[in-house]
Order: structure tokens, then C-alpha cells, then sequence
């Protein structure tokens, strides 16, 4: 017990200390995908061919990524001319990007811009990366395809890697407590159907609590 109690603490900090940068990275994931959901359905389309992108609500059309990809107005003069409060100085912002294409698919803005950046929660990129992007893909959309699926793919990937990691750090805390104070609790035998039961469930964990260890007679 009293290793059990060494070993929870030490998983406790971890998956509330330098976990918590990772569980920070949870909502912001699920705000962009929910961004991209509110897209659908608004702006007109141009039509053309379908590119074939992955991770939107609607199809993503050859001639409305042209038009962005064809705006005159260079990244830095966006950068200067659309900065968002309380965000990374000097950088792209999508926000930025998509108010420098007013007249724009909104959808195939937010693709172009994740064409410039990899994962799939990403709001901002370096401007001169993304102009050299920008001018690449107007001659070559297969690679801003392969960019934006790959950046999609390496997100999605290590979103879930990420909460594997987290549910780890979570499981082996909550394990080493549960042997460290309350290692009779039978609460999981018949999981998780047992977390619910009044008897042996979660609210019946002080019933099995042990404040000190007990002494092993010799």
C-alpha cells in the first residue's frame, strides 16, 4: 500500500502538471472542429472539381481555392492590416486570412489556410511559409491536397495519441489510489455496471477507505 500511495502521487502530478498542457490542447480541438462544422452551407460556390479534401462538412471545390489562392494582397500586408487582439503578433491568423477574402467560399478559405499549418486545431502560421505555400499551390493544387490530408492525418493522429497518453497518466493515478487507500473496494467487478451500484459503487468508496496501513503481523 504505502508504494501504491508513493507511486499515485507521483502519477497524480504528472497527469495534473505537465498533462494539463496537453488537456489544454482537448477543447481547442474541439472548438476547430465545430468551427468547420458552422462553415457548411455558407457563401456561394464557384463549383469546379472536387479536390478530394478530407475533414470538411461539405465538398471542397478546384475553383473557390483558386480564388483564395489567387487574392493579390501579400501575407504581410494581411498581417499588418487584420491583427486580432490578444493573439500571437506578426503571425497569419485565420481570422486574418479569412477577413482578407471577404467575398471568399468560407470553407475554402478555412482549407486553404489548414493547407498552410499541420493538425487539426491550428489557428495560426508563419508568414513567410505561408507565402511561399500560397504561390506553390497556384500551380500545383495536388500539393496542397497532399498537404492539407497529411496535416489532417499527423492532427488527427496525435489527438488520439495524445488522449491515450492523458487516459494513461489517468488510469494508473487513479489505480495506485485506489490499492494506496481503498484496496477492498470491489467496485470494479463487474465494471462499469458496478460504479452505479449503491452497495459497492463509487459513493461506497469511504466505507472501504484506509487512513493508515495496516501492520503485516510478523
Amino acid at each position: 500500500m504505502s508504494n501504491s500511495r508513493i507511486t499515485f502521487w507521483l502519477c497524480f502530478f504528472g497527469a495534473t502538471g505537465s498533462a494539463a498542457v496537453g488537456r489544454a490542447a482537448i477543447p481547442k480541438t474541439i472548438k476547430s472542429i465545430k468551427l468547420n462544422q458552422s462553415l457548411a452551407g455558407q457563401g456561394n460556390s464557384l463549383g469546379g472539381e472536387d479536390l478530394g479534401l478530407i475533414g470538411y462538412p461539405e465538398t471542397i471545390y478546384r475553383e473557390d481555392v483558386e480564388k483564395v489562392l489567387n487574392n493579390p494582397v501579400l501575407i504581410d500586408d494581411i498581417v499588418a492590416k487584420y491583427p486580432i487582439p490578444n493573439r500571437m503578433p506578426n503571425m497569419l491568423q485565420y481570422e486574418s486570412f479569412a477577413m482578407a477574402n471577404p467575398d471568399a467560399n468560407p470553407l475554402a478559405i478555412r482549407a486553404v489556410f489548414d493547407s498552410l499549418v499541420v493538425g487539426i486545431n491550428k489557428n495560426s502560421a508563419a508568414p513567410q511559409a505561408a507565402q511561399d505555400n500560397i504561390i506553390k499551390f497556384r500551380t500545383d493544387l495536388d500539393a496542397l491536397k497532399k498537404q492539407n490530408n497529411v496535416g489532417k492525418a499527423i492532427g488527427i493522429f496525435a489527438f488520439f495519441f495524445l488522449l491515450s497518453l492523458i487516459g494513461g497518466a489517468d488510469w494508473f493515478a487513479f489505480y495506485h489510489g485506489w490499492k494506496g487507500w481503498f484496496p477492498l473496494w470491489p467496485g470494479l467487478s463487474n465494471f462499469p455496471a458496478s460504479l452505479f451500484d449503491g452497495n459497492i459503487g463509487v459513493t461506497s468508496i469511504p466505507k472501504y477507505w484506509m487512513g493508515e496501513i495496516p501492520e503485516i503481523p510478523l
